[in-house]
């Protein structure tokens, strides 16, 4: 099984994360969590088409002397050549689950393909023509989260980013949200009710796993 999680920074997706393993291996699911951008499959690939090269920013330094990330933060266009590697990505991603990840064990990523939406500026015809093709041809996981709060909590909870960059790439977030219909929004400034959500999400997923076992 694969679980996904996505969503801007703040958005609380290490917790979701940890959440859905904990929550499964409650109900007898082995699983275990990765960080997408790391995944061996990726080695020759990193440095084509990460986060960092797709935000096209510089890190500048706040008057309280901290880093202040992101603070030029501009969004990328979709050359044909940056297409090109995604499809590779996606290929090699595809190679690397079907012989490595076999048997019955759930892997969540931290991030995932989707990740890199938010960040494409579409405004030729040309972009979103391969856009459209791009996002048909990400695999689709068993599960796959895209964790969300208010853009005044992910402020709180992230000071260190520009909050010119928090507001735009969730703003991306969002407007993508629609392209993907298998995504499953969880909220993460609801209190505990997050937990509930989530819960309810890996319903499928748990009866999956004891059909299976059973």
């Amino acid at each position: 099984m694969l679980v996904t999680v996505s969503g801007v920074v703040g958005s609380g997706k290490s917790t979701i994360a940890r959440a859905v393993v904990e929550h499964l291996a409650q109900h007898g699911i082995d699983a275990s969590v990765h960080r997408f951008q790391s995944l061996p499959c990726f080695t020759l690939l990193r440095s084509s088409l990460s986060v960092s090269t797709v935000i096209n920013a510089t890190t500048s330094t706040a008057t309280t002397d901290a880093p202040l990330r992101w603070r030029d933060y501009r969004p990328r266009r979709l050359s044909f050549a940056s297409f090109v590697v995604y499809f590779a990505r996606i290929a090699a991603f595809q190679a690397f689950r079907a012989t490595r990840w076999r048997g019955n064990r759930c892997h969540v990523l931290n991030r995932y393909f989707i990740d890199l939406l938010p960040h494409l500026q579409l405004t030729a015809p040309f972009e979103r023509a391969l856009y459209a093709v791009l996002r048909r041809a990400i695999p689709r996981p068993d599960l796959a989260i895209l964790v969300d709060a208010d853009t005044p909590i992910l402020f709180d909870r992230r000071p260190e980013y520009a909050r010119e960059y928090i507001t735009r790439v969730a703003a991306g977030y969002r407007e993508r949200k629609s392209d993907i219909p298998w995504l499953v929004e969880i909220r993460t400034d609801v209190g505990d009710a997050w937990k509930a959500q989530l819960e309810a999400a890996l319903a499928p997923l748990v009866a999956a796993g004891r059909r299976s076992s059973g």
